[in-house]
């Protein structure tokens, strides 16, 4: 593909971060910003499913569900606005600690849709086989000691004689 027909594109990844001293996050959204252009294009998309919001939960319980929900909103409206590229530098530079931007990375792309849901399936959507794997994992619950109910998904291995050890997780 002849480079004259793709654009310059830069994009960010929205990170949930809900405690900062652990330095974990989650991706729970994309921004892609044209860079060539006196008119540049600019478009986010965020978690809104059920199932997505409900990954975010299940890697931090204590995710604030209000303020995931209202980030397409939000940002539809600072994208909309006549000054987007001032609010959203202004944005990046005092987002709060729960929600931080990934550093900028640049791109070429031939159409600026199509990759922005590739970016989303990338960097923020649920892996595919996710929920079909997470309802394998849960289903699975060691047959020779029913009466614990001990899964191995739950960080119960076994031992080289066949029996239980409780208390040892995987490594990670």
């Amino acid at each position: 593909m002849p480079e004259e027909s793709r654009n310059t594109l830069r994009y960010r990844v929205l990170r949930y971060t809900p405690n900062l001293v652990r330095d974990e996050w989650v991706n729970v959204g994309v921004l892609l910003e044209e860079v060539d252009g006196a008119a540049a294009r600019r478009a986010a998309r965020f978690i809104e499913e059920d199932a997505e919001i409900a990954r975010v939960r299940r890697l931090h319980p204590g995710a604030d569900e209000s303020i995931l929900r209202a980030l397409a909103a939000d940002f539809d409206a600072r994208l909309r606005s006549p000054a987007a590229a001032a609010d959203l530098e202004k944005l990046d530079e005092t987002l709060s600690n729960v929600l931080q931007f990934s550093p900028a990375r640049a791109l070429l792309a031939e159409n600026f849709d199509d990759e922005l849901e590739r970016l989303y399936r990338e960097h923020v959507a649920r892996p595919p086989g996710e929920a079909r794997r997470n309802r394998r994992e849960h289903a699975r619950v060691d047959s020779r000691a029913p009466e614990t109910g001990f899964s191995h998904a739950r960080g119960v291995r076994e031992a080289p004689t066949g029996s239980v050890r409780r208390g040892v997780h995987p490594a990670r």
